[in-house]
């Protein structure tokens, strides 16, 4: 759960539902785009499960973008979902930007 605000140049937002709960195991799922938004500096927007947090970014701007997040837990170290909209592949990852080493859970996912 957070938000992520804009800070430098200009972004497109795109906004995805997942059609049924993914799980921790789960490879794939049919995905709908439910929102698209043109984010320019100062612009905001949340990330807060179950929707709104399946989203993507893309920088529009000549400059790259810089975009600031407020999450609500430490995210580098629990296992997430990557989603590819156009084929519907769901991947588990973990980004391990953490200022803390990640303790060897047993996979212990959140989407």
């Amino acid at each position: 759960m957070g938000v992520g605000g804009l800070y430098v140049g200009e972004q497109d937002e795109e906004i995805y539902e997942a059609a049924t709960p993914v799980g921790p195991d789960d490879l794939h799922t049919d995905l709908t785009l439910v929102a698209k938004k043109h984010l320019g500096v100062g612009s905001f927007y949340e990330l807060i499960p179950p929707t709104g947090d399946i989203h993507r970014v893309v920088t529009t701007s000549d400059e790259p973008s810089i975009s600031l997040h407020l999450l609500g837990n430490d995210v580098g170290c629990i296992w997430r979902h990557r989603f590819e909209p156009e084929t519907g592949e769901v991947a588990p990852f973990r980004s391990g930007y953490s200022n803390k080493e990640c303790g060897n859970d047993n996979r212990n996912h959140d989407s």
